[in-house]
């Protein structure tokens, strides 16, 4: 008689539920268990992305802010423990320890219960808190050539990867995503589909993987090296043959009659910041958890424009330029953050709205999972005024700012 996979019981200890799903929140004086950051969200598209199967139990102990405290955490720890889970999943860390969190995590590591986090995103300041505790998993991130991520600790229990690691997006296909929270959701998920599938020490499995994916990522990132060089050389070597099969004479007759062309049509795309920006881009204030993205600079040829807002979503146009600009890979990659502000009684609030590409030019506000200073979905419909801005993942550029009613 076949085996059915038995079902694996996973709490995500994070900022809440993902939109549509039961949670809890441990958050003092915030009630509410909905995931209105987004980080949980996507940590736990990480593990059903593995795991579709597992059962997953969303604790809140971090605010929409990102900021969360220890004592909140040790709450969630202790109402875990009455839960019976196979796996804990703690995609977060905290820069110090208290007893009071530790006993928490002892109580828990005695339900037989395996406590995955993430050992942080600094490398100078080491594995963070609980990772750092020895009753739980720590894991750090591996880059996409099998060597530790820069901003990963090291002497963690396993390295997975976790730099631009492929994450479904809800309603807007995949984004490539990097911290110490990504390569422990992959390490739960990863876990998690081992107990399923009967693994009598699914940590041990995973540990020879963790090896075998190090050595695996490696070779690629050697063999991808080498192919470049060997493209190189080549290039060089068919470059340096052109001369004599092109003379040198007939490209010089073309440059004078193309020089001056391009001057005079692309002088009027360049603007001046105060010129491109529809609302000053510093009222905007932009900042959301760890990310803050107000200083970006504006960058040259990046320009949209003709925003729409209304009851059910948005939509803008590129006039030149593209998220490619921005740093994406390509027009379909999803690695720039769309930031719609929404103005009310005077005040601009709002922030990180979604990931966008450039192929993507509407947005639907069901997409919206994170933000801060009071951000709420409602507020779209209570504003008199709407701005509208795209920032590269690392906060250091952005198109210009469009608007709605100003």
């Amino acid at each position: 008689m076949k085996m059915m996979p038995k079902t694996v019981k996973v709490i995500v200890i994070d900022t809440g539920a993902p939109k549509g799903e039961a949670g809890r929140s441990f958050v003092g004086g915030d009630p509410d268990p909905r995931d209105l950051n987004g980080h949980a969200t996507n940590v736990a598209e990480v593990i059903r992305q593995r795991a579709p199967d597992a059962q997953l139990v969303f604790f809140k102990a971090v605010p929409q802010s990102g900021r969360g405290s220890p004592c909140d955490l040790a709450n969630a720890l202790f109402a875990a423990a009455a839960e019976s889970p196979a796996i804990v999943n703690i995609s977060l860390a905290v820069p110090r320890g208290e007893p009071r969190l530790r006993r928490a995590v002892k109580t828990l590591r005695a339900t037989g219960a395996l406590i995955v986090c993430g050992a942080g995103n600094d490398a100078a300041a080491g594995i963070q808190w609980p990772a750092r505790y020895p009753e739980t998993i720590s894991v750090g991130a591996l880059g996409s050539d099998g060597k530790p991520a820069s901003f990963s600790p090291a002497g963690c229990d396993l390295m997975l990867p976790g730099e631009r690691v492929p994450v479904r997006i809800r309603g807007h296909g995949t984004a490539p995503l990097s911290g110490t929270s990504i390569a422990c959701a992959v390490a739960s998920g990863m876990l998690a589909a081992a107990m399923a599938s009967g693994a009598k020490d699914a940590l041990a499995e995973i540990r020879n993987y963790s090896q075998l994916e190090r050595n695996e990522m490696s070779l690629k990132s050697k063999i991808k090296t080498k192919i470049e060089k060997l493209i190189d050389k080549w290039l060089k070597r068919l470059l340096g043959k052109l001369p004599a099969e092109a003379p040198a004479a007939s490209a010089q007759q073309e440059t004078p009659a193309e020089t001056p062309q391009p001057a005079p049509a692309e002088t009027p795309q360049t603007q001046p910041a105060a010129d491109a920006d529809a609302v000053p881009f510093d009222a905007l204030d932009f900042r959301w958890g760890g990310f803050n993205g107000s200083e970006a600079a504006l960058k040259d040829g990046c320009r949209i424009a003709s925003l729409k807002v209304s009851g059910n979503g948005l939509s803008y146009d590129w006039q030149s330029g593209g998220c490619e600009k921005l740093g994406a890979s390509s027009a379909g990659d999803a690695d720039c953050l769309a930031c719609l502000f929404c103005r009310i009684g005077g005040k601009w609030q709002g922030g990180k709205f979604d990931w966008i590409s450039t192929s993507r030019r509407t947005r639907g506000f069901e997409n919206i999972y994170g933000g801060y200073n009071g951000w709420d979905p409602d507020a779209i419909g209570k504003a008199d005024a709407y701005a509208f801005v795209i920032v590269s993942r690392n906060g250091k550029a952005r198109s210009n700012v469009i608007a709605q009613g100003v």
